[in-house]
């Protein structure tokens, strides 16, 4: 998928969501960054994009295991 641009305040949360929403495809890896924003905020995007993914029937896996790395 695309950038979320989940990182510059000039998008909101509502903006990110619908970002991700519309550029994730089997396959996907979906990165977010974890500062710069409110705790708030970043619960409020991944809750929304977790629950509609999974909704459309997207599952999630760790990327060592996407990838096929081992995890020590």
């Amino acid at each position: 998928m695309g950038r979320a641009l989940d990182g510059q305040p000039r998008w909101s949360a509502a903006d990110v969501i619908a970002r991700v929403q519309g550029q994730t495809r089997d396959g996907s890896i979906i990165l977010l960054h974890d500062g710069g924003t409110s705790p708030d905020r970043i619960v409020e995007i991944v809750s929304a994009i977790v629950t509609d993914l999974r909704r459309r029937g997207f599952e999630f896996e760790r990327l060592d295991r996407m990838i096929g790395q081992k995890n020590d």
